[in-house]
């Protein structure tokens, strides 16, 4: 109801659902909007029924509370019956989807730079605040602290930085791997 920010569209959760539930998901959704409609279209006829009072407090925070107290008053009949179908249609309609299993998703990057961007250290870990300029590098600890990263060819799409880490961490000759995950292990026992 807001807008969207553009960098939900970079960096965020990617909806994994398999497509058929998604499909589902998207019925419920479609069902739910289309019934909203009609009831806000029965409220519309009632709200124009109103004082000119009641009719700017329909256009505040207070609308629910306005319908909840005198809707009934201003509804014909046969509205006041399609009203109530419309609104139980919806209550089931709810208990229905959240039967539905959840979707899923994953944190994942959706759009990635050619030219990475240069790295900070991140001083207390805030990234508002960088500190010294730093390149991408392995601990010292183990030798090697060099990262090698290869310069992108044309069609490639990224930078190759998360690889070359990626190989790194699964790298047999990598003692740090082993490490973190025997202690990982051990916190949990």
């Amino acid at each position: 109801p807001y807008g969207t920010r553009g960098d939900q569209l970079s960096f965020n959760q990617t909806d994994i659902t398999a497509p058929e539930l998604a499909a589902k998901y998207a019925k419920y959704d479609q069902q739910k909007n289309d019934l909203k409609h009609r009831m806000h279209a029965i409220e519309e006829t009632a709200i124009k029924k109103m004082p000119g009072v009641d009719q700017r407090r329909s256009e505040t925070r207070e609308r629910g509370k306005l319908l909840k107290e005198k809707l009934a008053e201003y509804l014909e009949p046969d509205e006041s019956q399609a009203y109530q179908g419309l609104k139980e249609k919806l209550k089931q309609l709810e208990a229905d989807r959240k039967k539905l299993p959840p979707r899923k998703a994953a944190l994942s990057v959706r759009r990635s730079l050619k030219a990475p961007r240069e790295t900070f250290v991140l001083l207390r870990g805030n990234p508002h605040v960088p500190g010294d300029r730093v390149e991408p590098g392995f601990p010292e600890l183990f030798g090697e602290t060099e990262a090698i990263i290869p310069k992108p060819t044309q069609d490639q799409q990224t930078s190759g930085r998360r690889r070359v880490l990626a190989e790194w961490i699964a790298d047999e000759n990598n003692m740090l791997t082993s490490r973190v995950i025997v202690n990982r292990i051990w916190q949990h026992h």
